[in-house]
C-alpha cells in the first residue's frame, strides 16, 4: 500500500481527542533582526512574504512577494512554498511543504526563523546580565538562580563544557550580596594526596612539606562563596568530610585538634547530573541532597538556536576592533544547525576568528566557516538508510529515534505498528514507550490505518 503524502497524512489526523491536539508553536526570527515580535501560529493560515498585504511581512530582495504559507492541518502545522524564487528551506533542505516541529530552522530568503514552543518568553528579552548573554532560553535559569542566591541556598550548576558555569557562579555570588570573596577550586585538578589539605587547610608541620600553615579554600571563602568546579571528581572520603562541613558549619584543618567555624555558601558545578552519578555509586547521596538547595541546568548552545542572532551580534561587537562585516543568511543558518560540542565557548572563539581574519570583507558567508561547520558535515540530523527508515513528512530523511531507554533503533513502519498493537492503538502510550512525539505516527499511517490498529488490539 502506498504511503500517503505529508499533507494527506496531516489532514487525516483531524479526529477528535488525542489526534486533534495541536502543540502551541511560534516562529522567532533570529536574522536579519533578532528582536522582532514572535510570529505565533494559530487556528488560521498565515502568509509570509515581502508584500505589505501578507500576514507577516519579511522585507528584502531575496524574499518573494508571497513566499510561503504556514497552515494548521489537524494536529500539525505545515509550511508550504507558494512558488517563491528562492524556495523554503527547513533545517537546510529545500521543501515544497513540510511539518514544523519545535527546534526547526526555517529560511525564507534572507530571513531565518526558529520554531519555538509555548514555554518561551517575550521576543524582546535579550540583554547582557552579569557578563552573560541572556535570551529567552537562558532567562528562566537566571531568574531561578537570582532567587536561590538571595536565599543563601547551596546550588548545583549542571551543564556541558563551555556553557558558562563559571560566569553563572560569579553572578550568583554577586546576587547573594555576601561580603566575603568568591573562591573557586577545580576539583579535577586536585592531586589526591593534597586535596584534603587544599580544601580544609592544615597546621604547620601537619605533613611532610607543610612548612607553613594554610587556611584552605573553604576558610578562604569565609563570609562569601565557595565554587567547587567538577565536584564529582572529589573522592568519596573527601565527599564525606565536605558533608560534615556543610552540616556542622565548621572545618577541622589537618594537624589541628579543634574545629574552626566557617560561613560559606557552596556552589557546585558538574557536567553530569549528580543524581546520575549517585546511581553509578560515584557520588554520595547525602552530599547531593545537601548541595541541591537549587539546581540550575545551563542549556547547551544547540538548545539556544533562537538566540543565535543575538549571540553572534553581541560577540561580534565584543571582539571587533572596527566595523564588523555583514552576515550572509546561509552562514547564520549553518550556525543554527551546527551541533556546538564546545557550546558558547566555541561560538565565542569562532566569532573572534571571523572578525579578526575577515574584517576587510564586506560580508561573511559559508566560505569563511571552518570545514567541519559547513552544512554537509553537520551532525545535528544525520540521514538514515532509506531501506530502513522512510522519509518523514517534512520531506527530509528521518533519523533513527532514541527509544525510552536511550538506545537507538531505526523507526520503521513495522516497529511503530508493533508498538501500537501492543498498546491497543493508543498513540499517546506508544509514543511514551518509544520516547518520541505523537506527531511522528501521523507521518507513517493514515487515519483509517490508525483506527484499524486501535480496533485490532494486541496480537
Amino acid at each position: 500500500m502506498a504511503r500517503p503524502s505529508p499533507d494527506q497524512t496531516a489532514r487525516s489526523a483531524t479526529t477528535a481527542g488525542e489526534l486533534a491536539e495541536r502543540d502551541e508553536l511560534a516562529v522567532r526570527w533570529v536574522f536579519p533582526t533578532y528582536d522582532r515580535v514572535l510570529t505565533e501560529l494559530g487556528e488560521t493560515p498565515i502568509v509570509l512574504g515581502r508584500d505589505a498585504a501578507c500576514d507577516v511581512t519579511l522585507p528584502g530582495k531575496e524574499t518573494s512577494r508571497r513566499h510561503a504559507e504556514i497552515q494548521p492541518v489537524g494536529p500539525l502545522y505545515v509550511v508550504r512554498d507558494l512558488g517563491s524564487t528562492n524556495g523554503v528551506l527547513l533545517n537546510g533542505q529545500r521543501v515544497e511543504h513540510a511539518v514544523l516541529s519545535a527546534g526547526d530552522v526555517l529560511r525564507l530568503g534572507d530571513w531565518i526563523g526558529v520554531v519555538v514552543g509555548p514555554e518561551n518568553g517575550p521576543s524582546s528579552a535579550f540583554e547582557v546580565d552579569q557578563g552573560m548573554l541572556v535570551g529567552p532560553v537562558l532567562r528562566p535559569v537566571l531568574e531561578l538562580g537570582r532567587r536561590a542566591a538571595r536565599a543563601g541556598l547551596s546550588t548545583v550548576m549542571e551543564g556541558e563544557t563551555g556553557t558558562g558555569k563559571e560566569l553563572l557562579a560569579r553572578a550568583l555570588h554577586t546576587w547573594s550580596d555576601r561580603t566575603g570573596p568568591l573562591v573557586a577550586i577545580n576539583c579535577a585538578a586536585l592531586p589526591e594526596s593534597l586535596a584534603e589539605a587544599e580544601l580544609f587547610g592544615h597546621a604547620k608541620g601537619a605533613f611532610t612539606g607543610a612548612a607553613r600553615p594554610s587556611l584552605g579554600k573553604i576558610r578562604a571563602a569565609d563570609g562569601g562563596t565557595l565554587l567547587l568546579d567538577e565536584v564529582s571528581r572529589l573522592s568519596l572520603p573527601l565527599q564525606a568530610k565536605l558533608l560534615r562541613v556543610l552540616d556542622q558549619r565548621e572545618v577541622l584543618p589537618l594537624g589541628e585538634s579543634a574545629p574552626v567555624a566557617v560561613d560559606v555558601v557552596v556552589l557546585a558545578a558538574t557536567q553530569q547530573p549528580l543524581n546520575d552519578l549517585v546511581l553509578m555509586d560515584r557520588f554520595a547521596r547525602d552530599l547531593q541532597m545537601r548541595l541541591e538547595g537549587a539546581t540550575l541546568r545551563l542549556p547547551p548552545l544547540r538548545e539556544r538556536r533562537q538566540e543565535m542572532g543575538y549571540l553572534v551580534a553581541e560577540l561580534a561587537k565584543k571582539h571587533a576592533k572596527s566595523q564588523t562585516p555583514a552576515l550572509d543568511a546561509k552562514l547564520v543558518e549553518a550556525l543554527c544547525l551546527y551541533a556546538w560540542p564546545g557550546n558558547l565557548r566555541e561560538l565565542d572563539q569562532l566569532v573572534r576568528r571571523l572578525v579578526s581574519l575577515y574584517a576587510d570583507q564586506p560580508r561573511l558567508g559559508l566560505s569563511h566557516l571552518p570545514q567541519h561547520m559547513l552544512p554537509r558535515s553537520n551532525a545535528v540530523e544525520p540521514p538514515s538508510s532509506p531501506a530502513s527508515v522512510p522519509s518523514g513528512a517534512a520531506g527530509r530523511p528521518s533519523a533513527p529515534f532514541p527509544d525510552a531507554q536511550g538506545a537507538t533503533e531505526p523507526l520503521t513502519r513495522q516497529r511503530l505498528e508493533r508498538v501500537l498493537r501492543d498498546n491497543s492503538g493508543n498513540i499517546r502510550q506508544a509514543a511514551t514507550e518509544l520516547g518520541i512525539r505523537r506527531q511522528d505516527f501521523y507521518r507513517f499511517f493514515s487515519k483509517a490505518e490508525l483506527e484499524a490498529l486501535r480496533r485490532a488490539g494486541p496480537k
